[in-house]
């Protein structure tokens, strides 16, 4: 090998310009047709570039006629892909690069994971997180719980926590799903006080039940085990009991759990209960919450 080899680069930018202008979705020279989203719009491809980068196209077009007329005659159906999430896609495939949004950037991760792109994946999930605020972040933590992602999991996570007051908040709340809502919940560090994630938790099964047209009991049975009763003071119990005969949300064998506390006092073992969360607020009733020794 000669010593002097070395790797020279050339002007990147006209390279994606170039590419941008003539390959990408260009009929010229095409062998690849698609009918994408429900409007069936057109989009061209070529077949060596696309299989070079994903293992589910080099899959996809072994099985297909190779004749660039037979493979027009035959387009692939997309109907579920929203066109400009697709484009995007194939402009990271051609060029290695592509223009991001918080609109487009969930769905480009999905479609990066179905199509084995995994630089297109890190380069949606680094979007994500850089970008992510209070208007946002249910949406990148959705996106992590879907497609399985622990690092991001775990960041929108410690944001979500911290920012646990605004998330509440936000329409895009009501949206996540129940094992989204139950991985944001658990959370010892929480920055939420138990009567402020109960009433999250009403507001949620609220807006999902008239969705879903189904009762609140119902929508909500796998989140609200995660209310931390025993936190509330004997008072605030007496007002949830109350409050709960209009919809029966909570059990009532969760109800007893938390009066069992406020009898038993020092006597009650350690449990995920009495954990104190971080936004927990002080009651006098929490002298009697058992110790924790490392």
């Amino acid at each position: 090998k000669d010593m002097d080899e070395r790797l020279v680069r050339g002007d990147q930018t006209a390279f994606y310009s170039l590419m941008r202008k003539r390959c990408i979705n260009n009929k010229d020279f095409s062998d690849a047709v698609f009918l994408v989203g429900p409007q069936r719009q057109v989009v061209y491809g070529h077949r060596c570039l696309l299989a070079a980068r994903s293992e589910t196209f080099r899959s996809m077009f072994s099985q297909m006629p190779s004749h660039s007329a037979a493979s027009r005659e035959s387009p692939i159906n997309l109907p579920e892909v929203r066109p400009e999430v697709f484009l995007t896609a194939l402009d990271y495939m051609y060029t290695n690069c592509c223009t991001l949004t918080s609109d487009l950037a969930p769905d480009v991760m999905s479609l990066s994971m179905e199509y084995n792109l995994d630089g297109l994946r890190k380069l949606s999930a680094r979007f994500l997180l850089d970008g992510m605020n209070v208007e946002t972040a249910c949406d990148v933590l959705q996106s992590a719980v879907i497609h399985a992602q622990p690092d991001m999991l775990q960041k929108a996570l410690d944001y979500c926590m911290k920012n646990a007051h605004d998330i509440f908040m936000t329409e895009k709340f009501n949206e996540l799903s129940p094992e989204t809502l139950g991985a944001l919940l658990r959370g010892d560090s929480l920055e939420a006080d138990e009567l402020e994630v109960l009433n999250a938790i009403r507001k949620w099964a609220r807006g999902n039940a008239i969705v879903a047209g189904r009762h609140m009991k119902e929508v909500s049975s796998s989140v609200i085990p995660l209310v931390r009763l025993p936190l509330v003071s004997p008072d605030e119990l007496t007002k949830i009991e109350e409050e709960n005969k209009k919809d029966m949300v909570i059990p009532m064998q969760q109800l007893a759990a938390a009066w069992r506390f406020h009898a038993l006092k020092e006597n009650t073992p350690f449990s995920y209960h009495t954990t104190l969360r971080l936004g927990t607020k002080h009651r006098e009733s929490h002298k009697y919450l058992p110790k924790v020794f490392s």
